[in-house]
């Protein structure tokens, strides 16, 4: 029986598993924290952190990659 590498499946989907606990970080943030502040404010801090998501998948592909 083949059991799966879920070590080797993380890696191959690590850059994926990291946009989407940014996205869950940006809705948790924006939603939940920031539910009183202007809509600009919250657009900011939204776009602050999908954009730290995306910059750590393109770094994981990266160190994974290079």
């Amino acid at each position: 029986m083949n059991w799966p590498d879920y070590v080797e499946l993380l890696k191959l989907t690590g850059a994926e598993v990291l946009v989407v606990l940014a996205s869950l970080a940006t809705l948790f943030v924006d939603l939940g924290i920031m539910r009183g502040q202007p809509r600009a404010t919250r657009r900011l801090v939204a776009a602050m952190i999908a954009g730290l998501g995306c910059v750590a998948a393109a770094l994981f592909l990266a160190l994974l990659l290079g």
